[in-house]
């Protein structure tokens, strides 16, 4: 998907703050990804998951009940397509979206819940949009722990998570086009684009769709970096399908410094990690103590991709393949 901002929308309601038969707590989950080890460790076995279900505790948003919405400010869109949250710190503890969730304020918490969309999305539409942009709030963050970000299936194109200043801890995303999509403004030196951390998460089985942007349809990514700064991407699994690359990293949007991809398990894509530089390095740049399993789709054993330029400057070892052996990264 095309990397813009766009104007998440959805009407969500507050369905009573319990249901019928109300689900137990889901308790904090252990970190999915065990100790890796470095390219002189020993060869590993893919790593089981053991990581958050994502399920309701009886709360869900899916139509508009003022009555019962958790904080005054927060509500639907004004086109409902989206559950805006506008209350700096708001805490949303075990709850089903039913729509999108569009974070236009300081310090959200969501934890403990599942998020799936709608029946279908706008274009570009993300099911986690934590914005770019200074809100009326204050600059837009936020903190997901313990959830599962998963589309209904049939709903269409849309990402798990974009935006910037979001940290996502023992997350589950599957079944969307991008995992997580980072990005800021659209002025290309954006201070505030970034500040993102992928830790102890699961991103797997992304859906490969006709959405007219390609010609052979979605490039699905793992994480798609367009620009930022102080992103940090580390103890996450990325397995099953995901056909472009598990960590994509480009400058189409902003310039990128400041990415550590440290410690994780990755496999699958084109090449499992891509830098992309567009013409100018980007600065750095580490790719360090990670697993990788062979069978890339399109280059052969390809771990790590980057431009000569981006090789130039970044940190790209020690790495190890699922055998023990250290890795190659490769040039264009």
């Amino acid at each position: 998907m095309k990397a813009h901002l766009f104007a998440a929308v959805v009407v969500l309601a507050l369905v009573g703050p319990a249901a019928p038969h109300p689900v137990a707590p889901v308790p904090a989950a252990p970190s999915p990804v065990p100790t890796l080890p470095t390219p002189s460790g020993a060869a590993v076995a893919d790593p089981a998951w053991s990581g958050p279900v994502g399920l309701p505790r009886g709360r869900s948003v899916s139509a508009l009940s003022v009555a019962t919405r958790p904080y005054p400010a927060d509500g639907p869109s004004l086109d409902g397509r989206s559950w805006v949250i506008s209350t700096p710190g708001a805490v949303y503890d075990g709850w089903q979206f039913d729509h999108l969730v569009d974070v236009r304020a300081p310090g959200v918490r969501i934890t403990h819940s599942l998020l799936r969309g709608g029946l279908s999305h706008p274009d570009d539409a993300a099911l986690l949009l934590v914005r770019p942009e200074a809100q009326p709030a204050g600059q837009p963050s936020a903190v997901v722990e313990d959830t599962t970000i998963r589309p209904r299936t049939g709903s269409g194109p849309v990402d798990g998570v974009r935006g910037s200043h979001v940290t996502l801890r023992r997350v589950e995303i599957t079944g969307t086009v991008d995992g997580v999509h980072v990005h800021g403004s659209a002025d290309p030196d954006d201070p505030q684009a970034g500040h993102v951390r992928v830790e102890a998460s699961w991103i797997h089985d992304l859906v490969h769709l006709w959405d007219g942007s390609h010609a052979d349809g979605t490039h699905n990514d793992g994480v798609q970096v367009v620009g930022g700064t102080d992103v940090v991407i580390t103890g996450t699994r990325f397995s099953g399908t995901i056909p472009n690359a598990d960590v994509m990293v480009t400058q189409d949007r902003n310039r990128v410094s400041g990415l550590t991809v440290q410690g994780n398990w990755l496999s699958g894509g084109a090449c499992s990690v891509n830098l992309s530089d567009a013409g100018e390095a980007m600065a750095g740049i580490r790719v360090v103590d990670n697993v990788f399993a062979r069978g890339t789709t399109t280059f052969p054993d390809c771990a790590i991709l980057a431009t000569p330029a981006s090789a130039a400057v970044a940190t790209l070892a020690p790495n190890s393949w699922d055998d023990g052996t250290p890795v190659a990264p490769r040039t264009p």
